[in-house]
């Protein structure tokens, strides 16, 4: 599973609050947006200079579906760079890849649950 390491985690995640870390052992900073039972998103930045070349807003949903739970998934890159990211190209690719990694082991994990 992608490693995800929080500085502080006993804070509560909710909306509007800020969360600091590591994930893949990149620091990370993600400013929650909208934090309820069913939508998880924020933006996420790596700091200086890295957030002047692009940044993303991730949307985790859940939804319900006939017979099971689906769990949409989005990735919204904005800034100059941010065309690097998109899936024809090689930075692109792999950056989906993870992101599918990461999908399948939350959904591995959860049904542990």
């Amino acid at each position: 599973m992608a490693e995800m390491k929080v500085d502080s985690a006993s804070k509560k995640v909710e909306q509007n609050s800020t969360i600091s870390g590591l994930m893949n052992g990149v620091p990370f900073v993600a400013d929650i947006i909208e934090c309820t039972s069913s939508i998880l998103s924020w933006t996420g930045r790596s700091g200086p200079p890295i957030d002047s070349l692009f940044r993303g807003t991730r949307v985790f949903r859940i939804e319900p579906s006939q017979g099971g739970t689906i769990l949409a998934h989005e990735e919204n890159f904005v800034g100059v760079m941010a065309w690097a990211l998109s899936t024809w190209l090689p930075l692109g690719w792999v950056t989906w890849k993870q992101f599918r990694k990461f999908n399948i082991d939350l959904k591995k994990e959860a049904e542990k649950q």
